[in-house]
């Protein structure tokens, strides 16, 4: 019983994640992407990707991004490539009518009012301010002006 109980530990986080999709995604998923879940389910950081993303509340996008960002790994990236982009077993969620903004072609103006030799040059983003950002390496915002 105990053999049993570990590898449901281990297939569950992965299969629990697909079995929230409609059972066409989850055919398509054994169909085309089998590959990739057997080597998701072999990689630790993988499964607790999985795990950690499965213990989110529902539409807890912030969450999600947490886990996906403290468990990074190849076979996480390769399978939900397969999942959502190759293949399309699974659609992704439509965008939050909170942050569901259109996007707009980039401006050249300038804001009036601001000094543009204080905003030229090289601007580092800092760090503790984001819990998203926070996951990111060190970023560097550069700014010139005509």
């Amino acid at each position: 019983m105990k053999a049993y109980n570990a590898i449901a530990d281990i297939v569950n986080p992965v299969t629990d994640y697909l079995m929230t999709g409609p059972p066409s995604g989850l055919l398509c998923a054994q169909r085309h992407c089998g590959g990739y879940e057997t080597a998701c389910l072999a990689d630790e950081v993988c499964r607790a990707n999985f795990g950690c993303a499965g213990s989110c509340a529902t539409g807890d996008d912030h969450c999600t991004f947490i886990c996906s960002e403290s468990y990074q790994s190849p076979n996480v990236d390769n399978l939900m490539n397969c999942l959502f982009i190759e293949f399309e077993c699974l659609d992704l969620p439509d965008p939050s009518p909170v942050n569901n903004i259109t996007c707009r072609d980039p401006m050249d103006l300038v804001v009036p009012g601001i000094n543009t030799d204080f905003a030229q040059g090289d601007w580092y983003m800092t760090y503790g301010f984001s819990d998203e950002y926070d996951c990111f390496d060190c970023q560097i915002l550069s700014y010139g002006f005509p």
